[in-house]
């Protein structure tokens, strides 16, 4: 009866040291599937692929780019294209870069539209030609450029009419930046100066490894008259998530 009794015992103590590890296990199974942060205490990062709304596009109007507004709203924009989705009608695919676990909290604190941390910056408004599917040109004095420390969240351009001009309304806000690296896209065919041409033209981060790591600083577009050619240039940093 006595050895039953410890066997009984000794049973239920490994019953119970087996419970525990198995619930440990659990325990850190359920905290990495939660997103937990690497050992360098960074959050990993995402770009979600977000569109503007299908608009006509005016055989190449520039005016018609007015009508889309690049905003992230929450992270830093690391690349935006301009595509055709149907006849004469396009829309702005861009890329957003926050933290993969970004919480409320997160969101909050990478808000663009904080006044008190974000500058809302503007360039000067220039005549255009009055063909306005012409009017690429029009872009060329327009660089958006942010300060130190901070990137670029959103990209609007806007319209004075009477006589027509056009001008870009940006947000910059400060971001945990790393190094900072130029980028110059391929020379392209103008056409004639339609922003047609801009169609699956990327700006920003060129390579795929560099969407969800890096961030627009500035951009500007250049224009060969010559060789009847554009490009897009500028520079993008790396975002410490």
């Amino acid at each position: 009866m006595k050895y039953n009794n410890i066997a009984i015992l000794a049973f239920l103590c490994l019953s119970f040291i087996f419970t525990e590890r198995v619930s440990i296990l659990n325990s850190k199974s359920n905290k990495a599937k939660k997103g937990k942060s690497p050992k360098n205490g960074k959050s990993p990062l995402t770009a979600p692929t977000k569109v503007t709304k299908v608009t006509p596009n005016g055989k190449g109007d520039l005016f018609k780019l007015a009508d889309h507004d690049i905003d992230c709203k929450t992270g830093c924009l690391s690349r935006f294209t301009y595509k055709n989705v149907g006849p004469y009608k396009g829309h702005f695919e861009f890329n957003c870069v926050v933290p993969s676990d970004c919480n409320p909290e997160c969101v909050k604190r990478l808000s663009v539209h904080d006044a008190k941390t974000c500058k809302f910056k503007h360039t000067t408004p220039n005549g255009i030609p009055k063909q306005h599917e012409h009017a690429l040109s029009g872009l060329t004095t327009h660089p958006l450029h942010c300060d130190k420390d901070t990137l670029m969240t959103r990209i609007k351009m806007n319209l004075k009419k009477n006589p027509d001009k056009v001008f870009f309304n940006y947000t910059c806000c400060p971001m945990k930046v790393g190094p900072c690296k130029k980028f110059e896209g391929p020379w392209k065919n103008h056409q004639n100066l339609s922003t047609l041409a801009l169609n699956n033209y990327p700006i920003g981060a060129l390579k795929p490894e560099d969407v969800a790591s890096h961030g627009i600083k500035s951009c500007k577009i250049e224009i060969d008259k010559a060789k009847k050619t554009f490009r897009w240039t500028g520079e993008t940093c790396v975002i410490i998530g």
